[in-house]
C-alpha cells in the first residue's frame, strides 16, 4: 500500500486538478447540461470547455455515449487524489534521543507540517553512571532499532547524547536512505532543523602514524567539531597500535548541515579506515569522534558488520576517553573500561 501511495505522491497536484477540469466538462457535457458551463466562474472551466470543442467538434455526440459514466468516476477519483495529494502527510518514526541531563529543544515546525510524527522517546539519562553503563541502555537502543526498521516507515532521528550510544543506534539502524537528520545549531537556534541538500567546501584530511607497528588495532580520530589532540587519546594505548586522524578543513559545531557534505565526509573516512584495515589486517577499530550528533549517527550507518572488524567507540571526558562501547558486541561484553 505504502508503495502505491509514494507513487500517487509523485504525480504533480497539477495533473489531478487538470483531470477534474477535464473529467467533469466530458461529466457535464454527456449529460448534457453543457449549455451550464459557460456560466462557470470558477477557475479556467470555460477555457478548457472551448479547447476541447477546437480539438473535437464531435464531442457533443457524448450523450448517447452509453458508459458516459465513467467520466463521473475520473472526475471523482481525480479530485480525490487532488485532495489527497494536498492534504497526506507521510508518517514517519522519530526517536528523541536523550543521555545527558539536558533540556531538549523542539523539532523544526516545518517537518510537523509536512509528516504525519510517530514519536519515540529514547531517555538514557539515568543509565549512564560515572564508571558504568547499565546493560539496558544498550538494550533500549537494539530495541529501538529493531522497532523503527520493523516498522517501515521513514527514520528522523535527534538529541543529545553519549557519542557510543549515538553511534551504536546509527550502527544498529544502518545504512538505509529513509533516514533524516536534525541538527540543532549553536548560534542560538531554537528548534532541530533538518539537514539541507546543499555543498559546501568542507574536506577532510586523513594523516597515518605509527606505520611500522606490529599491531592488529587501529585508533581512529575523527574530528569536524573540536580537534582531537594526541594527549587526548593516551588512555588508548597509542604506543602498541596504528593511529589515522582525520581532521575537516572547517572545524565548528555547525559544519556539517547538509546529507551531501556528509556523504563527502563518510565517503572519503570509510575507504581509507577499509584501505588501512586491509592493508594492517586489522581486527579492532578504536574510534574516537568529535562531531555532531547528528554526523556520529550518519557515519555509524556506513559500517557494515558483514564487511567492517569490531569497532570499539570511546566517550571523551575532561581531556580523556575514559570508557568506549563495543559497538557490534554482545550486551554483557560491550562497556570497555580504558
Amino acid at each position: 500500500m505504502d508503495k502505491i501511495i509514494n507513487k500517487l505522491l509523485k504525480i504533480p497536484k497539477k495533473v489531478w486538478g487538470i483531470g477534474s477540469i477535464i473529467f467533469s466538462i466530458l461529466s457535464l457535457i454527456s449529460y448534457g447540461f453543457s449549455g451550464y458551463i459557460d456560466k462557470i466562474e470558477v477557475g479556467n472551466v470555460v477555457g478548457w470547455y472551448r479547447t476541447i470543442l477546437n480539438f473535437l467538434p464531435t464531442i457533443g455526440k457524448l450523450t448517447e455515449f452509453k458508459g458516459r459514466i465513467i467520466f463521473i468516476v475520473c472526475t471523482v477519483i481525480c479530485i480525490f487524489l487532488f485532495f489527497f495529494s494536498i492534504l497526506y502527510k507521510k508518517r514517519i518514526f522519530i526517536i528523541r534521543h536523550q543521555s545527558m541531563s539536558y533540556d531538549l529543544a523542539e523539532i523544526d515546525e516545518k517537518i510537523k507540517q509536512r509528516y504525519c510524527l510517530n514519536e519515540h522517546l529514547l531517555n538514557q539519562v539515568t543509565k549512564i553512571h560515572k564508571g558504568n553503563v547499565d546493560n539496558l541502555a544498550l538494550e533500549e537502543i537494539d530495541q529501538m532499532a529493531e522497532d523503527a526498521q520493523k516498522s517501515h516507515e521513514q527514520i528522523a532521528y535527534y538529541g543529545i547524547a553519549h557519542v557510543p550510544l549515538v553511534f551504536r543506534l546509527g550502527y544498529k539502524i544502518g545504512d538505509q536512505n529513509n533516514v533524516i537528520l536534525l541538527h540543532k545549531k549553536r548560534n542560538n537556534a531554537s528548534v532541530f532543523e533538518e539537514w539541507t541538500k546543499e555543498k559546501s567546501e568542507i574536506k577532510i584530511t586523513c594523516k597515518e602514524e605509527n606505520k611500522t607497528k606490529k599491531s592488529e588495532d587501529l585508533v581512529v580520530a575523527i574530528s569536524t567539531s573540536l580537534e582531537i589532540q594526541k594527549e587526548h587519546l593516551k588512555s588508548l594505548n597509542l604506543e602498541n597500535k596504528h593511529i589515522v586522524y582525520f581532521v575537516s578543513n572547517f572545524l565548528g559545531f555547525d559544519n556539517i548541515l547538509s546529507y551531501d557534505d556528509a556523504e563527502t565526509l563518510r565517503a572519503n573516512i570509510l575507504y581509507h579506515i577499509r584501505e588501512l584495515v586491509k592493508q594492517y589486517k586489522i581486527k579492532t577499530l578504536h574510534m574516537a569522534i568529535s562531531s555532531s550528533v547528528a554526523f556520529t549517527f550518519f557515519l555509524a550507518q556506513g559500517f557494515s558488520p558483514q564487511h567492517d572488524p569490531k569497532i570499539i567507540v570511546y566517550h571523551y571526558e575532561q581531556g580523556n576517553y575514559p570508557w568506549g562501547i563495543l559497538i557490534n558486541g554482545d550486551i554483557d561484553c560491550s562497556y570497555v573500561k580504558t
